[in-house]
């Protein structure tokens, strides 16, 4: 028994010996790549990586494979006479809020060793909240959380493993290659119609007028219908988060009955614990709506809160409107570590802001990139400004350039108005002399 344990210990010991050996390898590697492309960013060696960072706006959601910005982008680097060997990668990734982004790049900086990094970030940190906690010091931060920030090793596998994952990926909305697999059912078709019918119904201040629009059309008429579709969706894949976020979005904000709703909400935390809060602001929204049902608001909101209260205490600060400008905060801290750390790699880092909503509603985050950018001394393109001289000189109509469900354009971005978007990166980077 003494010898077994004897060698148990040794085994152990022998792996923990082995993994800082290799822990220790590994960070001699990245130390000298490190130093390698910083000697040739100051020889002039250059790298002829350009990396595209940031959510859905970067990924291309609303246009077809291969018209996202950095595509565009790609092929007007290619037929520029005077420097054509720049070799765009999008490392866009659905719904990606400045945290993850930040958890990721350090391995996409050590894989690729970028001449340029273009971030365009910040949008979806007012809706998907994941890694706000930590910032705020709700959360407290985890095992894992210190692996994550002290071992070289585990990032690497990580960013491996995401990339395999999304590999297959051409949407970008979350676990969009498993939701797939609705969509190649017999009945997909009419699933992806109750997927976009229900997205339309989430309510916020700048969808409120496509609401009542579709209150007026055949499809909002046919609720009914892609209701049942959604439910047998359900029942045959309840496991992949499409199928209950479409029937959570159709019950709480089209039917405006939270009660039919909470079991997809309980789901949706169960299949996506780390994105909790996002589907807690989608739960608090619809309920504060001028259009939520006046007989139910009341009790349907302090059942939401009596529910958080007993389960997820901790977030109840996070939904408080006191706590919104500490938003910015968070964009801004992680921005600026970003910025180093892409610094720090011999790369130059450029801002990028997002192209302006249908409505022409300002995004908070527009101004806070570009007062950021001014700040930092960083290169900056200006998108809003751009889009916003494109529709006050009617060159194009909102409907040409942006995405359009069920007549109405909604937050994306189409084909062309992704190659009016690289065009613009492209000019200001050749003003800047950039290429």
């Amino acid at each position: 028994m003494k010898k077994l344990k004897t060698r148990f210990f040794i085994v152990c010991l022998s792996l923990v010996v082995g993994l800082l050996c290799f822990e220790i390898l590994f960070r001699v590697f990245y130390w000298g790549s490190q130093k390698l492309h910083a000697h040739q960013v100051k020889t002039n060696i250059q790298s002829s990586t350009i990396l595209c960072v940031g959510n859905s706006f970067t990924l291309g959601v609303g246009a077809p494979a291969g018209e996202s910005y950095p595509d565009h982008l790609q092929k007007l680097i290619l037929n520029n006479p005077r420097n054509n060997n720049y070799q765009v990668i999008n490392l866009g990734r659905g719904a990606f809020n400045t945290s993850l982004v930040l958890e990721n790049l350090e391995t996409w900086l050590t894989s690729y060793l970028p001449r340029y990094v273009l971030f365009q970030v910040g949008e979806p940190n007012h809706w998907n909240r994941y890694g706000h906690e930590r910032f705020l010091g709700i959360e407290p931060h985890t095992l894992k959380d210190f692996i994550q920030n002290h071992s070289a090793i585990y990032r690497y596998f990580i960013y491996l493993k995401n990339m395999k994952e999304l590999e297959k990926a051409s949407d970008g909305d979350f676990n969009f290659r498993k939701e797939k697999a609705i969509l190649n059912e017999k009945d997909g078709p009419t699933f992806q119609a109750a997927k976009e019918l229900s997205m339309n119904c989430y309510i916020s201040d700048w969808q409120i007028e496509a609401r009542e629009n579709l209150k007026n059309s055949s499809d909002f008429l046919n609720l009914k219908t892609h209701l049942k579709n959604a439910e047998k969706a359900y029942s045959k894949f309840p496991d992949i988060p499409a199928s209950a976020r479409v029937l959570y979005h159709l019950k709480l904000s089209c039917q405006n009955n939270y009660s039919e709703a909470f079991p997809y909400l309980k789901k949706l935390l169960e299949l996506e614990p780390e994105k909790k809060m996002v589907h807690f602001l989608n739960t608090l929204t619809s309920l504060n709506s001028p259009t939520y049902a006046p007989n139910r608001k009341i009790k349907d909101k302090n059942d939401f809160f009596n529910f958080l209260q007993k389960e997820y205490p901790a977030y109840i600060p996070l939904l408080n409107e006191e706590i919104a400008p500490r938003i910015n905060d968070w964009i801004i801290s992680d921005l600026k570590k970003m910025i180093k750390l892409t610094s720090k790699w011999g790369a130059i880092p450029i801002i990028l802001n997002y192209p302006p909503r249908p409505n022409g509603e300002p995004r908070d985050v527009d101004s806070l990139l570009r007062t950021l950018a001014f700040q930092e001394n960083i290169y900056f393109v200006d998108i809003e400004k751009f889009f916003n001289q494109i529709w006050e000189n009617k060159t194009y109509k909102k409907e040409e350039l942006h995405e359009v469900r069920m007549g109405i354009p909604v937050e994306h971005l189409n084909g062309l108005g992704y190659k009016k978007m690289a065009e613009e990166v492209f000019n200001e980077m050749k003003k800047l002399k950039l290429l």
